[in-house]
């Protein structure tokens, strides 16, 4: 007799979808962090997503670095894409330690509304993702313009935290080892960086050399002009 096997429903793979916000929100929040102070950003130099290393310890969702100014430092974002992951990162040890985790000032991002001002650990910032792929810094006292400059600065200064120094070189290290040569990376940035300043230098000797043609017809315009009107002046009094 003919076994009928009942067909399994297809999955419909939520943790690949949940992947995926992830990703994005990730990505979002590392062009956040890159994005200047004058538009609303932390204003760093660089910053990375989603970084590991092989010894272990906090594995940032976005960590990046301000090198100058009165908050200068390292900004990390954490991703939330539910309320369960937001819970549960709080048993994490480098949250039970906060001196043992990345970054000085510290960030949750997620999907307006799932996470509130009211759900924040002391210290920590917020920013929600809209509709339209935009972040919205909900709490964030460096940009705060509703306060005074010295309250704000104070409050800022307030939720730096002490940081694991040493995890986040190991991050930024472990991150910029590849097969290639990191030394090898440089002396082509730096043959770049000359091949642009000749190209530059030629490009300002020719435009120089194009000003004095223009200046020099010009000249010559108004010469034969004024050579025209002397000759018609003399044609006019024979």
């Amino acid at each position: 007799m003919a076994v009928i096997r009942k067909l399994q429903p297809v999955p419909t793979e939520p943790e690949v979808r949940k992947l995926s916000e992830h990703v994005l929100l990730c990505k979002l929040g590392r062009k956040w962090l890159l994005r200047p102070h004058s538009a609303r950003g932390p204003g760093c130099i660089i910053a990375l997503r989603e970084m590991s290393t092989i010894y272990g310890g906090e594995r940032p969702d976005a960590l990046g670095w301000r090198a100058g100014g009165p908050w200068a430092g390292s900004y990390l974002i954490e991703v939330k894409t539910s309320r369960s992951d937001f819970l549960s990162d709080r048993s994490k040890p480098f949250r039970q330690q906060p001196e043992t985790g990345v970054g000085n000032w510290r960030f949750y991002l997620c999907p307006k509304g799932l996470i509130s001002i009211e759900d924040l650990p002391a210290g920590w910032g917020l920013l929600w993702t809209t509709k339209s792929g935009q972040i919205k810094p909900v709490r964030f006292p460096h940009i705060d313009r509703t306060l005074p400059w010295q309250e704000r600065e104070k409050l800022t200064a307030n939720c730096r935290f002490t940081c694991n120094r040493e995890q986040e070189m190991t991050l930024f290290l472990s991150a910029l080892r590849s097969d290639a040569d990191p030394q090898a990376a440089l002396d082509q940035r730096r043959e770049a960086r000359q091949i642009a300043g000749r190209i530059q230098a030629l490009l300002d000797e020719e435009r120089e050399r194009h000003q004095h043609t223009r200046n020099r017809m010009a000249e010559l315009v108004s010469r034969n002009l004024q050579l025209e009107a002397e000759l018609e002046d003399l044609q006019t009094r024979d």
